[in-house]
């Protein structure tokens, strides 16, 4: 809950997360990873290129997808 029983508004938060976390080079690299598929996305609706019907679903699932399977191997690096 924000200042005065308001909830912050979801882009005040994405800032202040984006502001604390751009330090680290992983969260640097993946966000600018986002901000492009984000733009490109943008770009081919602009120029009315048609696109799936889950093109905005996908967007970033790459990144996420990635970091899962970091996940997942190092977790089974660290039972050996």
């Amino acid at each position: 809950m924000g200042l005065g029983g308001f909830e912050d508004p979801p882009e005040k938060i994405l800032e202040c997360a984006k502001t604390k976390y751009m330090s680290d080079l992983d969260f640097k690299t993946k966000y600018t990873l986002l901000v492009n598929q984000t733009l490109e996305l943008m770009r081919k609706l602009q120029n009315r290129i048609d696109l799936p019907a889950n093109a905005f679903e996908e967007i970033g699932k790459s990144i996420l997808e990635d970091d899962e399977v970091n996940c997942k191997i190092s977790s089974s690096n660290d039972n050996r």
